[in-house]
């Protein structure tokens, strides 16, 4: 099975890789990482493929900058781009916070607003090089998506939360 990786050379990509290799080793016959800037090439991808092989899977991760090379035959492609970039961001979030609203990226209208840009993005490869292929897109989670433990542990239930009262006591 393949796995291409749209944005290869991000930072969380080796990250991504040891977690994937790790916990489902054996499970796909390459990884290859898309990564146009040559400098991300040599970096970041670079040490994923190096990831792989320590965890005992060498020659998995491969890294290109092609892109018929990256998504042909791809089984699952993998998004893990922004969009616009850290300015787009910075765009997203102000334009929420001038209208009393945080911003936040992965679960306000940040988020809904990058993946308005993001979501079309891993369509253009499967479209051109594998229909078949499956796309999906790396996102973070924020505090907000998930309390701590403890945080979780105080947490009204449910019925109390949907009655709204909880909100005016609540520490």
């Amino acid at each position: 099975m393949k796995l291409s990786v749209l944005g290869g050379g991000g930072v969380r990509i080796p990250t991504f890789v040891r977690a994937l290799l790790a916990s489902r080793p054996g499970a796909f016959d390459e990884i290859c990482l898309f990564e146009p800037d040559a400098t991300r090439r040599a970096t970041t991808a670079r040490l994923a493929a190096e990831v792989a092989g320590v965890l005992g899977q060498p020659g998995v991760v491969t890294v290109t900058a092609d892109a018929a090379e990256a998504f042909t035959g791809a089984d699952y492609i993998f998004s893990a781009i922004r969009v616009g970039g850290d300015r787009g961001r910075v765009i997203d979030e102000q334009v929420a916070l001038r209208r009393g609203i945080v911003g936040q990226e992965t679960t306000g209208p940040g988020g809904c607003a990058m993946a308005l840009r993001t979501i079309p993005v891993p369509s253009a490869p499967k479209a051109k090089y594998d229909p078949s292929a499956s796309a999906t897109r790396l996102r973070g989670r924020s505090r907000a998506s998930r309390p701590s433990p403890e945080r979780a542990a105080r947490r009204p239930p449910a019925e109390v939360r949907q009655a709204g009262s909880w909100q005016a006591t609540a520490a």
